[in-house]
């Protein structure tokens, strides 16, 4: 380990007042012109949105509402019990046609 004198610097590092005051670059020290500017994020087009999750997408389907007529009335009721609603009414009032 190298010794520091008594202005703290280390053996060696002989710099006159207009040296010191000027920014030094090496290790751990980026030039000026590429360091972070203030207010300003160092990733500005942010992370990549992950792609959405089959069974997230369905979800959202199925909890929307949409409108259905029943006779003369309309009803709004979620995506997820029309399909059952449907086969329930099929059942319970058949079409016959021949």
């Amino acid at each position: 380990m190298a010794r520091r004198n008594k202005s703290g610097r280390r053996r060696g590092d002989q710099f006159n007042d207009v040296e010191e005051k000027l920014y030094r670059v090496g290790d751990g020290r980026p030039l000026t012109e590429t360091q972070f500017k203030p207010g300003i994020s160092g990733n500005p087009k942010g992370r990549n949105n992950k792609t959405p999750r089959f069974s997230g997408v369905i979800e959202q389907v199925l909890d929307e509402k949409i409108e259905l007529r029943v006779g003369n009335r309309v009803r709004r009721q979620r995506e997820s019990t029309t399909e059952p609603n449907a086969q329930l009414h099929s059942a319970l009032h058949p079409e016959h046609r021949s």
